[in-house]
């Protein structure tokens, strides 16, 4: 699988947090040192207890605490504070998204300048525990992060990357691991088995972490609340807990047959069963806007025409553009989200603690713009406003375990807050009147928001070049060549890469390095070609939003060594034979086509030979494939070399190379779309 289709087919994760309650900070009466003030005057504050409002108050912030909330004849303003005038205005609690996946900061500070001051991210890695750290610090505008592990999956794993857990012994390896790295929470998806959720509930419990996520596909649903999961996300095993006696299909986890769920739903089940998730205090995070990416052409169209598309990446609206409708999918889908807006009035009804969530980094999920959405789409699905801004600011600090810090206007309480030029109670929409925005007490006015959002288009719109002002990778001995290539889908900027070579007699030292914008992930190998020019050593690292890992593979004739760290942050290590004629390449890197550059240079005009590449991968786990490439070489195109590269299960591909053998472009198909590489 290329680092492509591992874009194109990525889906959604799923996040728990941690339920531990931080201790209340009683307000401060002093101004520490440097201490910013800020008073909100004469604002209307909304306690989000009901409907009812508190008009003309004058709320005073010190560093990064609500010091004081009364009526604004009680308060004097502290001298040197800087004073918003709040009148006509309403002040209520920064909005919670609790289900999203970060890979880009870019995303962070759009999220702030929609009101979203603290995220909930699904899939984590290393980097979003520095970006975490760095926020906390003031160092990077964004929200507070509370961010899971990777994913906890069973075999085969939906994801690359997922920590995958077949027994008791790994599942308490996994809960270490989280507990060893600093995540906040658990993250557990569709193919774990009853016995190992078991464990790991057990195990997170014991350790004060919350699990959360996917109800997995054997797990009924009233095991895992009976187990104590924290949350349901995308409401997952609901429609295996409705399905009707006679159902075909209860019970079976295989795609056809889940697709078919919807078909078979016993509704008059359905109050019963949200009685008891209520019972047990379970959240839910509904995540209904992700779910626009499901209707038809026309409407996916409709969407990208929508004025915040300025604010997705092109890359990510290349992969949101609509296919052809299939109208047996498109009726399936239509009655899902039907069924699941009345499972959510359910919820509602029954008194079960609902969060939002956007689960942005799906196909038009706009970072903040659809949490706003996601409000609008609760009320359509019965909520009253109310209950709908509680799910985004109360019940999301309470899910967080930080209800004593954030999710209300009340002194003690952390700074985080978003001032609206109408009340939100009136009319949902009015959420996205957005004044200004504080986060952990620094305020930022509407035109500082709108620079930010300004620029961020700009970016998203100019020259997308990962590798600009950052050192070309180096290399040992004798400069060779180095080339810098764009890589497109859709003619759109997907990636970029770097290569360069040195050589040391007949051998050669390369560096590859490969960016991938819509995982976020860089790629970095070093190959070191060996007398037989087909691979001696090669080093791997990945680092990104889905993990960091390392690995180290040495060859020895038909024996391969390796050892490292796989993505999710564990140790490998393996031992295992490879053919003498194969090339030892890295997976995911689309100009190590270079490393054959002696036996493509061999060939003359029309001749065609077989080659055999072992493709290393570090993704869950560490592993490697062969593959046999069919190449024949074409007639040249002026001072170009031109070759047609068959490759397994009938793709192709065509690479031009300069008269020194280097790659100039590789263009193949994939997803039914023209994948390129092109040197610049």
């Amino acid at each position: 699988m290329t680092r492509f289709q591992r874009a194109l087919g990525i889906a959604v994760a799923l996040a728990a947090t941690h339920c531990g309650e931080p201790p209340r900070r009683p307000p401060t009466t002093a101004p520490g040192p440097g201490e910013p003030v800020t008073a909100f005057v004469g604002v209307t504050v909304l306690p989000l207890e009901t409907t009812a409002t508190l008009p003309d108050q004058t709320v005073v912030v010190r560093g990064d605490r609500i010091e004081r909330v009364a009526p604004r004849a009680e308060v004097a303003v502290p001298a040197g504070a800087r004073v918003i005038d709040g009148r006509g205005r309403y002040l209520l609690p920064g909005l919670i998204d609790a289900h999203v996946h970060l890979a880009r900061t870019q995303d962070l500070a759009i999220l702030l300048a929609l009101g979203v001051t603290t995220v909930r991210n699904m899939w984590g890695a290393p980097i979003h525990l520095a970006w975490r750290d760095r926020i906390a610090r003031g160092e990077l505008p964004g929200p507070r992060i509370v961010t899971a592990g990777p994913i906890v999956d069973g075999f085969p794993p939906a994801h690359l990357g997922s920590l995958i857990v077949h027994d008791a012994a790994e599942a308490d390896q996994a809960i270490a691991l989280h507990r060893r790295l600093g995540y906040d929470f658990v993250k557990i998806y569709n193919r774990l088995s009853p016995e190992v959720f078991d464990r790991l509930a057990a195990d997170a419990a014991r350790d004060g972490l919350a699990i959360a996520g996917h109800v997995p596909w054997e797990v009924p649903l009233d095991h895992a609340v009976n187990a104590g999961m924290r949350s349901i996300e995308h409401l997952t095993g609901f429609l295996a807990a409705l399905q009707a006696a006679d159902s075909p299909v209860a019970g079976a986890t295989d795609r056809v047959s889940r697709a078919k769920q919807i078909d078979h739903v016993d509704e008059a089940r359905l109050a019963a069963l949200v009685e008891r998730v209520a019972a047990h205090h379970t959240f839910d995070v509904p995540t209904l806007g992700v779910m626009d990416s499901a209707g038809s052409a026309a409407e996916v169209r409709d969407l990208l025409a929508r004025p915040e598309m300025r604010w997705l990446p092109p890359w990510e609206r290349a992969l949101a553009e609509p296919a052809l409708d299939e109208p047996e999918e498109l009726d399936r889908d239509r009655r899902r989200i039907a069924l699941l807006g009345r499972i959510v009035a359910a919820l509602d009804r029954a008194g079960a603690p609902i969060a939002t969530g956007t689960d942005l980094e799906n196909p038009l999920v706009i970072p903040g713009f659809s949490l706003h959405h996601e409000l609008e789409l609760l009320v359509q699905a019965g909520l009253s406003p109310l209950a709908a801004l509680r799910a985004a600011t109360r019940s999301g600090a309470e899910l967080l375990g930080r209800s004593r810090e954030l999710g209300a206007v009340a002194a003690g309480l952390g700074a985080d807050l978003v001032l609206l030029d109408a009340n939100p109670l009136d009319d949902i929409r009015h959420t996205r009147r957005v004044a200004g925005v504080m986060a952990r007490g620094r305020y930022l006015a509407r035109g500082e928001l709108d620079a930010m959002l300004a620029q961020i288009a700009d970016d998203f719109a100019g020259p997308q070049d990962p590798f600009r002002g950052v050192p070309g990778p180096a290399v040992d001995g004798e400069p060779v060549f180095r080339g810098a290539y764009e890589i497109t889908w859709r003619d759109v900027p997907f990636g970029a890469e770097r290569i360069a070579v040195g050589a040391r007699g007949d051998a050669l030292d390369v560096s590859l390095e490969s960016f991938d914008l819509h995982l976020g992930e860089l790629t970095r190998a070093r190959w070191q070609s060996g007398a037989a020019q087909l691979g001696a050593s090669l080093t791997l690292d990945l680092d990104g939003a889905t993990g960091r890992a390392h690995l180290e593979v040495r060859r020895d004739a038909d024996q391969l060594h390796a050892h490292g760290t796989a993505l999710p942050g564990i140790e490998v290590a393996d031992d295992r034979a490879i053919s003498t004629r194969a090339l030892l390449a890295p997976d995911h890197v689309l100009s190590a086509i270079a490393l054959w550059r002696p036996q493509l240079q061999a060939l003359a005009i029309s001749q065609t030979i077989e080659l055999r590449e072992y493709d290393v991968e570090l993704s869950s786990r560490l592993d490697g494939s062969v593959r046999t490439l069919r190449v024949r070489r074409l007639d040249d195109r002026g001072a170009d070399r031109a070759y047609e590269i068959g490759l397994p299960r009938g793709r192709t591909l065509a690479l031009t190379v300069d008269a020194e053998g280097w790659p100039v472009e590789l263009v193949t198909r994939d997803h039914g779309e023209t994948l390129r590489l092109r040197r610049r």
